[in-house]
């Protein structure tokens, strides 16, 4: 996905001594009177990790520093979907952070992070903002092969780890390679099979109302046949 630029950041991040301080959930950004804010501080050192995506793998993988203060050691692997206008190479920073934000085909991203431009970290599409449980699970099943227009799509527990632990000028390089991590590629559940609402869900989400997480679907659970439309 690429943001349709509705909406402008809902924070950015202001440092002092290399500290970060996370400001979100901004209902409204600017104008009107019944602004409403809810604010979260989180104390997050810019320099504990660097991010690298191998945009040809479908693969991002977190590094944290070696005894000598570089970034070595393979920390977290995350399996993920470029696309047509992903970054081939380059070294960027993080940027602006949102909740939720409007992409391009009337859809949202979820806990969604800037690289650069309209270039993302965010979740595989949502159909309605601030819904979880209206997943398009089709292109869900997609993790792990190139599916979007340029973002770089994640699994819900990915695309928060990121959102909440890799403050703005978080180094994130684009490389390709064949193999796809030091730590392998992860991988990700289909669930274009299950019928609603397991479909409609992450099962990596940790909102209490998951239903993978409160009435985990059993063998027997019916499944879905009725394919979706292409969008």
């Amino acid at each position: 996905g690429t943001p349709k630029g509705e909406e402008p950041g809902i924070n950015n991040m202001n440092f002092a001594n290399n500290i970060g301080y996370v400001i979100h959930d901004v209902k409204t950004w600017c104008g009107g009177k019944d602004r409403e804010y809810t604010f979260y501080s989180v104390e997050i050192d810019i320099d504990n990790y660097y991010i690298k995506v191998n945009y040809s793998s479908n693969v991002v993988t977190v590094y944290t520093k070696d005894s000598d203060g570089n970034y070595t050691v393979p920390y977290k692997a995350m399996i993920c979907s470029t696309g047509t206008s992903t970054p081939t190479s380059g070294i960027y920073s993080i940027k602006l952070k949102w909740k939720w934000l409007a992409l391009f085909g009337d859809v949202y991203g979820y806990y969604t992070t800037q690289i650069v431009g309209n270039i993302l970290f965010h979740s595989v599409p949502y159909l309605e903002k601030g819904n979880p449980a209206s997943l398009e699970y089709w292109e869900y099943d997609k993790l792990g092969t190139s599916a979007s227009m340029g973002c770089i799509r994640l699994k819900v527990e990915d695309a928060m780890w990121i959102y909440y632990n890799c403050p703005s000028g978080t180094s994130v390089e684009f490389y390709s390679s064949s193999n796809p991590s030091p730590l392998g590629k992860p991988s990700a559940p289909k669930i274009s099979g299950y019928t609603a609402p397991y479909r409609d869900w992450d099962p990596t989400d940790p909102d209490s109302s998951n239903p993978w997480r409160t009435n985990p679907p059993t063998s027997n659970e019916p499944q879905n046949t009725t394919q979706p439309e292409n969008k």
